[in-house]
């Protein structure tokens, strides 16, 4: 990403993504995949619950969650972003026409969270700002670490207008060659996601992609396949962002690669 929008000597984690979870019809397959293509190793917390914790050698980066038996929602991954006041994006998001499905409610590990989710179906997650961050929330991400954050949608001014209030971000354009116009969002002076135009794919809504830090894009996307997930994205490079590619897990939950570079 550009230079000229990203203060990395910032240290306030509200505004930033700090956390994620991974909601799976089946805990079994999600963890033997990403065990095998990131390396990272997933135990079980000290909890009554006995959640599921993905980590690298630097440290916890994600939980696990099971859907529960007869839900229909899709496997997926869900982005957390650090706020000062839990009950103010819901409150926001309600007043812009979007959706607050998660209110003020506790989780073993984010303490207070709320989800919010704009006019056009995209949801993340909200969670106060008193807790320690992970590496998902590292300015200079290591390898098999979240680095980036998108929303695909079919209306970006919409998005823009909606997570600017939301989450006080701001926007800039950033160029991107002849790949069509791309935008960033903003946490003071430094990017924290992408606005990524695109039509919907057939059955789904807008969404959140999260990227994960890897040092060879293509060797992880066949691994990715080999694995049993699916390609959807084939790897590309982009000026200004790197290569990267998009990727579904075994149970259908949407996640991109992009070679370990500063974002």
């Amino acid at each position: 990403m550009s230079e000229t929008t990203i203060d990395t000597a910032t240290e306030r984690d509200s505004g930033r993504f700090v956390w994620h979870d991974l909601v799976t019809q089946d805990v079994d397959a999600s963890r033997r995949f990403y065990e095998q293509l990131f390396g990272w190793r997933v135990e079980s917390t000290e909890t009554d619950e006995g959640q599921l914790v993905l980590s690298t050698p630097e440290g916890p980066i994600a939980g696990m969650v099971e859907l529960d038996e007869g839900q229909e929602l899709l496997s997926r991954w869900v982005a957390y972003v650090a706020v000062d006041e839990i009950t103010e994006p819901p409150a926001r998001a309600l007043k812009m026409e979007g959706k607050a499905p998660v209110r003020d409610e506790r989780a073993w590990r984010s303490g207070s969270f709320s989800v919010v989710t704009d006019p056009l179906g995209a949801s993340l997650a909200v969670v106060n700002n008193d807790r320690d961050a992970s590496a998902a929330g590292s300015d200079r991400p290591t390898p098999s670490t979240f680095c980036w954050h998108e929303i695909v949608t079919s209306d970006p001014e919409q998005a823009k207008e909606f997570y600017c209030d939301v989450l006080d971000w701001r926007v800039a354009p950033m160029p991107q060659g002849d790949h069509g116009p791309y935008w960033m969002f903003l946490n003071d002076n430094l990017g924290v996601a992408g606005v990524r135009p695109a039509p919907p794919l057939p059955g789904q809504r807008a969404f959140w992609l999260s990227y994960v830090a890897v040092d060879d894009v293509d060797d992880t996307a066949l691994r990715a396949e080999q694995l049993g997930g699916s390609l959807l994205t084939a790897p590309l490079e982009v000026p200004g962002f790197g290569r990267f590619a998009t990727l579904a897990d075994t149970q259908g939950g949407f996640f991109a690669i992009l070679n370990n570079q500063r974002i």
